[in-house]
């Protein structure tokens, strides 16, 4: 996808907020991140605030890639996070929704799929 990239953003969620699932996928992603000898940065997203205060950092620091953890505050501002990284960092979403609306890729399950 983008084989030039060196450094990647996480976004998260506060540990307070983060249910033990999302704590469990954000660290798998960073230990893979660090096991390709990438350098990972992450921006804590708490309310729709922090969307452009971390997007503004995340281009500034030259960042090459994002992985968007999927949590309510992302979820609704989808639209709004895709239009801030338009044509400028490739990110990887976990939901479906997330593409439709216009970003570039989702690896994840298809919710769609029933048992």
């Amino acid at each position: 996808m983008a084989p030039t990239v060196s450094k990647v953003a996480l976004t998260r969620v506060p540990p307070s907020a983060a249910v033990p699932r999302i704590a469990s996928n954000e660290n798998a992603f960073e230990a893979g991140v660090k096991a390709l000898g990438l350098q990972v940065q992450t921006w804590r997203i708490q309310s729709p605030d922090d969307i452009d205060k971390a997007f503004a950092a995340i281009l500034k620091e030259g960042i090459g890639a994002l992985y968007e953890i999927n949590v309510p505050v992302t979820w609704i501002n989808r639209r709004q996070i895709w239009i801030l990284l338009l044509d400028t960092v490739p990110a990887i979403y976990l939901h479906r929704p997330y593409v439709v609306d216009g970003g570039l890729m989702a690896y994840a399950e298809d919710e769609r799929e029933g048992p």
